[in-house]
């Protein structure tokens, strides 16, 4: 997944706050600064940058919070013997409590016996199928979130603090209604529901994007 999370003109000194949204990141946050030509310039000499978009200054800075890939805090349990199913890859524990702390109350548990997926949450450098793992974990758990959202629709969530459960189911819930998902197609095409799902979080960012 990756978003803007600051875009403005360039002056001459300047500080930048920015406010990453607690349940989109996790195990490695990237952070890219980037200066570049806003608009064409007519240039004043050879080798002159002088066309739009043409980057001036990059740097990269890699945060590790977590395993890669992860949105969650992560446990890791063996499922035989617990209600989730022995066979199921990953269960995500949540809270009715919309007032309650999202990273206090939220826990991603990936089952034990799953040690393709557990390898790649744990790498640095994913192969190929181990992204393709995390996508699917990723859109799989994004997609839950808005069920869980969609479950409170006659509530204010918008009214709940920061980084509440409230809050980031409220995100949830914008992301739903803006597509015309609400808990009444579930009811009626359970189908196009899953379909509709599935096409606001890969719009979002979730998991696999179309190349």
């Amino acid at each position: 997944m990756s978003d803007w999370v600051y875009l403005e003109d360039l002056r001459r000194a300047q500080t930048v706050d920015a406010l990453l949204p607690g349940e989109r990141i996790g195990g490695t946050v990237v952070l890219r600064t980037t200066i570049t030509l806003a608009e064409d310039r007519q240039p004043m000499g050879p080798g002159e940058v002088h066309r739009a978009g043409s980057v001036l200054w990059e740097r990269l800075q890699s945060v590790r919070l977590h395993g890669e890939g992860s949105m969650f805090p992560i446990g890791v349990a063996d499922f035989a013997g617990t209600p989730y199913g022995a066979n199921a890859s990953w269960y995500l524990q949540t809270s009715e409590d919309l007032s309650a702390p999202f990273l206090g109350t939220f826990l991603l548990l990936v089952n034990s016996r799953d040690e393709a997926l557990i390898a790649a949450i744990n790498q640095k450098k994913t192969s190929p199928l181990g992204q393709q793992l995390l996508s699917n974990l990723e859109a799989g758990v994004a997609m839950i979130m808005i069920e869980l959202a969609l479950g409170h629709e006659g509530a204010d969530l918008g009214s709940y603090s920061d980084d509440s459960v409230g809050s980031v189911l409220s995100r949830y819930l914008t992301m739903a209604h803006e597509e015309g998902l609400t808990s009444a197609v579930r009811a009626d095409d359970p189908g196009r529901f899953r379909s509709l799902a599935e096409s606001i979080v890969r719009a979002h960012g979730y998991g696999r994007t179309f190349e």
